[in-house]
């Protein structure tokens, strides 16, 4: 595609056309142009897809390996280092329910008084 387009440009360049000419082939590049935009803009977004698609695989492997090894090696959470997700933890450990009840309860207290 961009060989078809520097190929249009340097026939649009040539002094030996007309003007009707040249304005078809402008007319000819910018639609070209726009075919390339738009496949490069397609083909990123198929690509960062992919990306994502591969990454959920890969992230999902190594949260089965980590549940594996905590309970083999009796650990109650494992956290990755570099991003600091948490890839296993004990079910008992989770206090998300307990903090927004305490959240609510207080928030609730503030607003009635």
């Amino acid at each position: 595609m961009k060989d078809e387009l520097q190929a249009l440009e340097e026939k649009i360049k040539s002094p030996v056309i007309s003007e009707k000419a040249q304005s078809e082939l402008k007319d000819q590049y910018r639609k070209k142009q726009a075919e390339l935009i738009e496949f490069v803009t397609q083909a990123k977004e198929e690509e960062e897809r992919e990306n994502q698609v591969l990454s959920a695989r890969i992230l999902d492997g190594l949260i089965d390996i980590a549940r594996e090894i905590a309970e083999k090696e009796k650990y109650t959470i494992i956290l990755e280092k570099t991003g600091g997700a948490v890839l296993y933890f004990e079910e008992g450990l989770d206090l998300t329910e307990q903090a927004v009840k305490i959240y609510n309860e207080r928030f609730q207290a503030e607003k009635n008084q």
